[in-house]
């Protein structure tokens, strides 16, 4: 019995030695913290200016585009018109994003609450112009007006619309 009770004390020792609870990942942590700042705070200016730096040019694409679309000697230049689009438009996002991004190299900080719908709506419509961009291209469409691309057409102006839209909405900032 003697035995047995000096084996449990050695095992009741082991146990408690081996779980030993380690105090460095607790400092570890409150030293995190302490470190932690809060994320830099962008300005509306941050954003309103990527965007006033992209919509003279995307509104002239935009024109030319529809110019080339309606016009019957022109129209194998819509399809090109609105490939370019597709990619002004992820230009606009990627360049949206690169504002609010840690690491990346415009960045300057968390969006202001004040335009957080405008800037997830404005990133919605370049992503949704330049997909419906990539459609079209891998669509072998050459004539806007042939009844089988207009839905690929549709598709793209829709898309094209609503992103104008969205830039026209940073004006009031």
């Amino acid at each position: 019995m003697k035995r047995l009770a000096l084996l449990f004390a050695a095992a009741v020792l082991l146990v408690g030695c081996g779980s030993s609870t380690d105090p460095e990942p607790a400092a570890a942590t409150a030293a995190t913290t302490t470190t932690k700042e809060a994320s830099p705070q962008a300005t509306v200016q941050d954003f309103s200016s990527v965007v006033a730096e992209h919509e003279a040019d995307w509104d002239a694409q935009v024109s030319t585009t529809e110019a080339h679309c309606l016009n019957p000697r022109t129209v194998p230049l819509c399809k090109i018109g609105y490939t370019t689009l597709g990619y002004k438009a992820r230009t606009i996002q990627l360049s949206l994003s690169l504002v609010y991004t840690p690491r990346a190299q415009g960045y300057k900080g968390v969006p202001p609450e004040e335009i957080k719908d405008l800037l997830r709506d404005t990133e919605t419509a370049a992503d949704k112009a330049s997909v419906a961009a990539e459609a079209l291209t891998s669509a072998s469409c050459a004539d806007a007006m042939a009844p089988e691309c207009a839905r690929e057409y549709m598709a793209v102006r829709m898309a094209v619309d609503e992103l104008s839209g969205k830039l026209d909405a940073w004006s009031v900032y």
